[in-house]
């Protein structure tokens, strides 16, 4: 089974059951983070991202970094979880995108999608599945 099989088993199963403690002291509860994961992608790929594609979240929210590591995981698209992008880019590593606060740079990075809190009061589109790739 695949990460994201288990993942949306885990929703489905354990819908009540406490999944996060964010830095704040809020439990999410996993279906909670489930309408969270969903918004946050149909919001990336509706800014863009795309199956494949590699993007750098620039966050010490842990709370954030988890929710948007699952929703780019559910468009298809790989994640890098770092402090700066600017030393993956010197690496070679291509970075098709940046998701960082407003108050973050975007290390070099061309195309910098600027997160905001307002996302979360947004909806999920009901037709965007789960993809098999992505981490």
């Amino acid at each position: 089974m695949t990460f994201n099989g288990v993942l949306a088993e885990a929703f489905a199963r354990h819908a009540k059951a406490p999944a996060l403690l964010t830095q704040d002291g809020q439990i999410l509860t996993f279906e909670r983070l489930e309408r969270t994961v969903a918004v946050l992608a149909t919001r990336l790929r509706d800014e863009g991202v795309a199956p494949g594609q590699c993007v750098a979240v620039v966050t010490d929210n842990n709370a954030v970094r988890i929710a948007l590591f699952l929703a780019l995981s559910r468009l298809g698209a790989d994640t890098a979880l770092v402090q700066a992008p600017g030393p993956l880019a010197a690496c070679g590593q291509k970075i098709d995108a940046i998701i960082r606060f407003a108050e973050q740079g975007t290390g070099g990075v061309q195309r910098s999608i600027v997160f905001s809190q307002e996302w979360l009061n947004g909806s999920a589109d009901p037709a965007l599945k789960i993809q098999e790739s992505g981490a």
